[in-house]
């Protein structure tokens, strides 16, 4: 039982990993259910003792803690919460990915490397088809899940042939969340020369 999983445990992660190009709120749900599988599946050999998976419990368990002191002395939890989850308490999910992948086995690595390279082509897909469009595409994600009113659109870049192009954001919502994701990957050919030497 507890093989099977960690097979779904490496499911949902390698799915939250391809969910982050198309809606980082989709990939955050993957997240937190491959961490909720991983509480019951096995853990690699010395997962607790690795010192950066103790520091970063430390950490995180001390942000939760501060943000729960800090909820009681205000009026409104709700509103307080919203905003907090809303800003710097979303890192919670960077810990959740943290202790997934350290989680990882040697045989599980190839099989996050095409999610890795599933989730390339869809950044570079979608960053292809939003240079052609005057208006954000991740309406068409946002909308599965909440409502809005107005389309927001993308910065002009010039035209090209009579062509209009702009600046490419994918399906994100800012030029910064996907030219963040895209400089994850300038890192790749680094990280695969070093396994190779």
């Amino acid at each position: 039982m507890s093989e099977r999983l960690r097979k779904i445990t490496l499911f949902l992660f390698c799915s939250s990993i391809i969910a982050i190009g198309l809606s980082v709120s989709i990939s955050q749900g993957f997240l937190v259910l491959a961490f909720l599988f991983s509480l019951f599946s096995s853990k690699t050999s010395g997962f607790w003792k690795e010192p950066i998976i103790l520091i970063g419990f430390l950490f995180f368990s001390w942000y939760l803690g501060d943000f729960l002191i800090h909820s009681f002395r205000e009026e409104n939890f709700k509103i307080y919460s919203k905003t907090a989850f809303n800003s710097e308490l979303k890192d919670i999910f960077l810990f959740i990915g943290l202790l997934l992948s350290w989680n990882l086995r040697k045989e599980e690595l190839p099989t996050v490397l095409k999610a890795l390279n599933v989730l390339f082509w869809v950044l570079l897909v979608t960053g292809f088809i939003s240079s052609f469009s005057p208006v954000r595409l991740s309406r068409l994600i946002s909308d599965l899940y909440r409502e809005s009113s107005n389309w927001k659109f993308t910065h002009p870049m010039g035209q090209i042939g009579g062509v209009s192009i702009y600046l490419p954001i994918g399906l994100m919502n800012t030029h910064l969340t996907f030219g963040g994701l895209l400089q994850f990957f300038f890192t790749m050919p680094i990280f695969f020369f070093k396994i190779l030497i």
